[in-house]
């Protein structure tokens, strides 16, 4: 009934079906559960699309699932259809983050359009594109774009609601803006560019903005946590590992989910070491055997059929690592704190290791190293290296 309900899907005026889908019919008929994937395909946005681009009238391309929007369903066809190379890949975060960039400059009051769309064109996304260099772009460094652009908008507002333009402003509404340090460390790269383009008066800004961090668990419950992990092994075992990247090598959610089988090293057969810096980490005995025991694409067996295996941590869409988000809920159901457990992982090395050899085992940047080095008040805290 499967074959039948996707062979009628899929054929064309033809009555063959294209060579291009014949791919993606074999991984819908690898699903483990016919009645989810008869019932998906019959109540989903995606269903329709599909059938149009079948029938061919729509073309088969990325452009004609955009113009359907955003959607659990849209998002898994195109990934099926990525991974079955009907489609080529594409940065979907660069893309989506092009697309806010454009609705969120058309939603603004008219007088601020034209410098929130320069704004975005000329720098944000010129940046973002200049620093990925053909590499994907994050969803970490998605959302702070777009919080820059968002947080831009805002100031505009403010700077309106007192009667000002961005070329009127002045010190005493920059200052009384800057009077909330969340809205100033979203606000400087606008400022920074908007006075280097001279659309903005030169006015003080401050270099830095406070932003310590305040938050850090007890060593005594980050170390039980750890042992907690290692030990019980009714937990999955994908987030066994994921918590303990957390608690022992202070990682962050983001890097986890990206972290890819190339980043493994054997020795005799054993998982024995992991590439998260310059210098590959040893790893404890019980977290190299955890690290042996990660399942294969976790997702159902339609994402499986088209998985290339690279992602330790795989995503429900094939191809794609698990996204940050989800990882960080499901440590956050195992009672891990990805922020304060990860801050006082970090406090610990501060205080043990000159911060060059930090950044070399755990991945960090130098500034980094640095300003933890400080934070932590230790020995390490005037380290200079000579």
């Amino acid at each position: 009934m499967l074959a039948d309900r996707i062979d009628a899907l899929l054929t064309g005026p033809d009555g063959a079906i294209a060579g291009t889908l014949v791919p993606l019919r074999e991984a819908i008929l690898a699903t483990n559960n016919a009645q989810a994937a008869l019932s998906n395909l019959g109540r989903s946005r995606a269903h329709d699309v599909l059938a149009e681009i079948a029938a061919g009238r729509a073309p088969l391309a990325h452009a004609t699932l955009d113009q359907h929007g955003s959607s659990r369903s849209i998002d898994h066809l195109r990934g099926l259809l990525v991974a079955a190379h009907a489609l080529p890949a594409r940065d979907e975060h660069l893309v989506r983050l092009e697309a806010f960039a454009r609705t969120i400059a058309d939603s603004v009051d008219p007088d601020d359009r034209t410098i929130i769309a320069l704004y975005a064109r000329s720098h944000v996304l010129r940046r973002l594109r200049r620093h990925l260099n053909g590499s994907a772009l994050q969803p970490g460094a998605a959302y702070r774009a777009r919080a820059e652009l968002a947080s831009s908008i805002r100031f505009l507002a403010h700077l309106r609601r007192r009667g000002r333009t961005l070329a009127t402003c002045r010190q005493i509404d920059l200052d009384a803006w800057l009077a909330n340090p969340r809205h100033a460390n979203s606000t400087r790269s606008f400022w920074s560019w908007a006075i280097k383009t001279r659309n903005l008066p030169p006015l003080e800004i401050p270099v830095t903005i406070n932003t310590e961090p305040s938050q850090f668990t007890p060593d005594d419950h980050r170390w039980a946590q750890a042992r907690r992990l290692l030990t019980e092994d009714t937990l999955p075992t994908a987030d066994r590992v994921a918590g303990l990247l957390v608690l022992l090598f202070a990682q962050q959610v983001s890097r986890i989910a990206r972290l890819t089988r190339s980043h493994i090293h054997h020795r005799s057969d054993r998982v024995t070491e992991l590439s998260l810096g310059a210098t590959n980490v040893v790893l404890p005995g019980p977290l190299a055997d955890l690290i042996s025991q990660l399942p294969t694409p976790r997702s159902d067996g339609t994402a499986r059929y088209l998985h290339d295996g690279t992602w330790l941590f795989p995503g429900r869409r094939p191809g794609h690592p698990l996204h940050p988000t989800s990882l960080s809920r499901r440590l956050t159901e195992l009672g891990i704190d990805p922020r304060p457990d990860r801050n006082s992982a970090l406090l610990d090395y501060a205080r043990q290791l000159p911060p060059p050899v930090i950044g070399r085992l755990l991945g960090l940047a130098p500034g980094t190293v640095d300003r933890w080095a400080t934070i932590s008040g230790g020995r390490w805290a005037r380290y200079r290296p000579t």
